[in-house]
């Protein structure tokens, strides 16, 4: 069974889950919310959360089924974790979140489940009411760069993605922040469903947070504050 989201939100999509559960989890993301204050101890706090991720998992699968974990797995993707459908002005909004690994550019893709080797963090949002997307992408340190990799990660991404959501590359915007912290557009001219795409790459405004922030609201997509946490936790 491979999940695309960490498991302490997955539960939260089971529903009916007992108290050990719903703690388990807690205990996880408050671990997570400390991670970028723990300097030295990140690596120890990682590694118990990997140790933690693990048992819950285990207490999991004793109580669902694998077509329950994997139902709520997709749910997070489709309800973005942050009350979308409960807010009128977000309804039609969801997001993809999920990491990527290229060893080289040219190698595979792959999905990573945790924060090691991770050669690019992504946020596919959509709206679609408006049949849009912006397309966010922060560079990691391992493997190709979204930079030399992007003719073949975006086509990797519209295909799993944002084309199952009916919303066309035309339609897309792909932003991302490269290894020197600047915000930059990557433009698709052609791409025909194929493995490869032909790109070019554009400066944002100022190349700045704020510069990206704003091209996302121009397009229609509306940021909550759990976004921009998962966001930020890994610029």
């Amino acid at each position: 069974m491979k999940l695309f989201n960490p498991i302490e939100k997955i539960v939260r999509r089971l529903g009916d889950i007992e108290n050990d559960i719903d703690n388990a989890a807690a205990l996880i993301e408050a671990k997570l919310a400390d991670l970028p204050h723990a300097g030295n101890a990140a690596c120890d706090i990682e590694r118990i959360i990997n140790e933690e991720r693990d048992m819950l998992l285990t207490k999991i699968k004793r109580r669902f089924t694998d077509s329950e974990i994997e139902a709520a797995d997709v749910m997070c993707n489709r309800c973005n974790d942050s009350g979308l459908w409960a807010n009128a002005g977000r309804v039609g909004q969801g997001a993809d979140r999920f990491r990527l690994a290229i060893d080289h550019a040219g190698g595979s893709i792959r999905y990573v489940p945790d924060g090691n080797q991770v050669s690019a963090h992504v946020f596919a949002h959509y709206n679609l009411n408006t049949g849009r997307a912006v397309v966010l992408m922060i560079a990691g340190t391992f493997g190709a760069s979204i930079t030399n990799a992007a003719d073949r990660i975006i086509p990797f991404i519209q295909r799993q993605h944002i084309g199952r959501r009916g919303i066309r590359w035309k339609d897309v915007m792909w932003i991302y922040l490269d290894t020197m912290k600047a915000w930059d557009q990557i433009l698709v001219t052609d791409f025909d469903g194929g493995t490869h795409a032909a790109i070019g790459f554009a400066p944002l405004g100022n190349r700045t947070e704020l510069d990206a922030m704003t091209a996302m609201s121009t397009a229609g997509i509306v940021l909550d504050s759990h976004d921009l946490a998962h966001i930020r936790r890994v610029l």
